[in-house]
């Protein structure tokens, strides 16, 4: 899984999703639902991260993430920012 456009698509994937990286772009078809219950990769991405948290709200099961301190790079408050508009993480 190259590329950025490859990384999101594997994790979306792993959520339950239906994606396809081609070159940079990412084809999406639509799902009724991410399962989540996995751990996903954050590659040392703040945006991975970012789109984790995202797609967690829309999981049945929560999602793991190990170093989340990615964010730290363009968004320290994240997560407080996250938590107050009513996303869960521990």
């Amino acid at each position: 899984f190259g590329g950025c456009a490859g990384n999101i698509a594997y994790s979306l994937n792993l959520l339950g999703g239906n994606a396809q990286a081609d070159g940079d772009d990412i084809v999406l078809h639509g799902v009724k639902q991410l399962r989540g219950g996995v751990t996903l990769p954050n590659y040392g991405d703040h945006r991975m991260v970012m789109l984790a948290s995202i797609a967690a709200t829309k999981c049945e099961q929560p999602i793991e993430m190990d170093g989340i301190e990615a964010i730290d790079k363009s968004w320290p408050e994240y997560l407080k920012v996250y938590q107050m508009l009513g996303g869960k993480c521990e």
